[in-house]
């Protein structure tokens, strides 16, 4: 006994390292290719290259002309950001599944060792199985992902070519476009990678949308109302009221609610079903398409809908 004791405290030691490995602090950006430690100073535009770059004598820049040290430099530098880029990627997918993988081993072990030990020892084990989920399931709420990630990196992608295009154009353009300036926009390059970014640019947009679908929401709501339009979507939804309670009433509502493509959950109560129900053809009484919500009721209660034709 003593010695299973030791070998379980040895993979508990073993899978506690496994999954504070896991843990381990995530970064969110790629390392910056600017920092003196990072690479080669010689890659991106440094002070010495600035000033290189205003030097009347083209020695200073080994020959080259002014545009086409900036050129060279700039090209350079983005090749290096890019590839640190790839391997950031890389890295955020890999330590993703490592964490999830180790987890999922970690359990198995565990579990495994208490499925052969006494009673005690095996209760211990088992706690020690379902510590080692709780503490995965906090890793996955913490890595930010999983089902975000593509979005995340779509956010990524056109952040950064919206910086490079702003770089190319302007390397092209008439108007001056210095070494000096050209670091400020490398710099923009390569934040553009940062995951906060990402997130926050996908928050802008999520808030957008919600506000573009609030002004249109309310401008249909301005409109006033024919009679003959009130007078049909009330009728809808007292047949919808009516259904709470009713005999097969709950099974209509559901019913209706997937024809209306409304997400309901177990245990959700008719009247909070019928609500959204009722809603959703408020809605369409504003934008237009109230015929589809009394084609949805048909498709479900086509001797109900003969009541609630239009008039």
């Amino acid at each position: 006994m003593a010695h299973l004791r030791l070998y379980i405290r040895q993979i508990g030691l073993l899978f506690g390292m496994l999954l504070l490995a896991g843990c381990a602090s995530f970064r969110g950006a790629p390392e910056p290719i600017t920092a003196a430690d990072a690479i080669d100073p010689a890659v991106c535009p440094s002070n010495a290259d600035v000033l290189a770059y205003y030097r009347a004598d083209d020695a200073a820049r080994s020959g080259l002309a002014q545009d086409q040290f900036r050129d060279f430099k700039i090209s350079a530098c983005i090749a290096a950001i890019d590839l640190n880029y790839a391997a950031f990627l890389k890295e955020l997918r890999r330590q993703r599944i490592g964490t999830t993988l180790g987890g999922d081993l970690a359990v198995l072990t565990l579990s495994g060792i208490a499925a052969v030990a006494n009673e005690g020892t095996a209760n211990a084990l088992a706690a020690a199985s379902a510590g080692v989920v709780g503490a995965r399931v906090a890793i996955d709420k913490d890595l930010y992902f999983e089902q975000t990630l593509p979005a995340l990196e779509s956010i990524i992608a056109a952040n950064r070519a919206q910086v490079l295009l702003q770089i190319r154009t302007r390397q092209g353009g008439t108007s001056p476009y210095t070494l000096a300036d050209a670091r400020i926009d490398i710099q923009a390059y390569q934040e553009a990678g940062n995951v906060d970014n990402a997130i926050k640019g996908l928050n802008g947009i999520a808030a957008k949308a919600d506000s573009d679908a609030a002004q249109k929401l309310a401008a249909f709501r301005a409109k006033p109302l024919g009679e003959a339009v009130v007078d049909h979507a009330s009728r809808m939804t007292d047949y919808i009221a009516k259904l709470v309670g009713a005999k097969d009433g709950a099974t209509k509502l559901k019913a209706l609610a997937v024809a209306f493509a409304i997400a309901i959950t177990d245990g959700q109560s008719d009247q909070k079903i019928a609500n959204a129900i009722s809603s959703a053809i408020t809605h369409s009484a504003y934008d237009g398409t109230l015929d589809k919500s009394y084609d949805k009721i048909k498709s479900v209660d086509p001797e109900a809908a003969k009541e609630l034709a239009p008039r």
